[in-house]
């Protein structure tokens, strides 16, 4: 068995419960992530339906609307996550309006009908092997939502680079103050989210078994679900496309 192979079944599963996946995630993917939430305008009773939520990392850039009064759905296929997410948001005071269940969503979406307004699927559908899969996914999205949902969508494109992403991270941390974060994260954390993370991810793309997309692959896909395009565009160091969809 390839070193690959074996990280495949590790990675999240240990990252998410060893909190070492929050600490290896690099700065370019929390301000993709940032820039994608920016298209959903604060209104109370917002249900946001997080696929695929690993630890809850959108959780902390949530929070003020959170607290405001919109409310948040994560799924996972990983209990460890899962975990994780509902630790995260205790700590940060939204435990009440967040809840969490496991599921295999590439298996079907377990939510009434229109019952959220945005469907977030940040970096999650991309590791559905099976077009099919993923293609009846969105369509599930797509019932979820209510009428004027937004579906929020980030996947990986065909130029997906792991060395530009770090890149584009140690750029974005020199913009903080805090030199001795800066000073850790280039010299001891990112060596090795570069290692564990994003090479074994651009390894999973170029091998075929997770999805990197074109644009207009992407969209085409997104379109078949029943979906219009508003806005596209190229984030994580040009690693990834952004779809709004409605």
């Amino acid at each position: 068995m390839s070193f690959y192979s074996k990280l495949s079944g590790n990675y999240w599963r240990f990252g998410f419960k060893s909190r070492l996946y929050d600490w290896l995630t690099p700065e370019a993917y929390s301000y993709a992530l940032e820039r994608a939430l920016e298209h959903v305008p604060v209104k109370e009773r917002t249900v946001w339906f997080d696929i695929g939520c690993g630890s809850g990392i959108a959780l902390p850039f949530l929070k003020e609307r959170l607290v405001s009064g919109e409310r948040y759905i994560g799924a996972d296929i990983l209990e460890s996550g899962l975990h994780s997410a509902r630790i995260k948001a205790k700590a940060i005071d939204i435990g009440d309006c967040s809840s969490f269940f496991r599921s295999d969503l590439s298996d079907g979406v377990p939510l009434r009908h229109e019952s959220v307004d945005v469907a977030l699927a940040y970096f999650s559908i991309y590791t559905i092997q099976d077009s099919q899969k993923r293609k009846r996914l969105l369509g599930n999205i797509k019932k979820a939502l209510r009428p004027g949902g937004k579906l929020i969508l980030v996947c990986p494109s065909r130029g997906y680079d792991a060395r530009r992403i770090i890149r584009s991270s140690e750029v974005l941390l020199e913009r903080r103050r805090d030199s001795f974060v800066v000073w850790l994260k280039t010299r001891l954390i990112y060596p090795l989210t570069w290692m564990f993370g994003l090479k074994f991810i651009e390894h999973q793309l170029s091998s075929g078994r997770w999805k990197a997309y074109s644009l207009d692959e992407l969209t085409d896909e997104i379109r078949s679900a029943g979906f219009s395009i508003k806005l596209t565009e190229s984030v994580y160091a040009q690693s990834a496309f952004l779809v709004i969809a409605e």
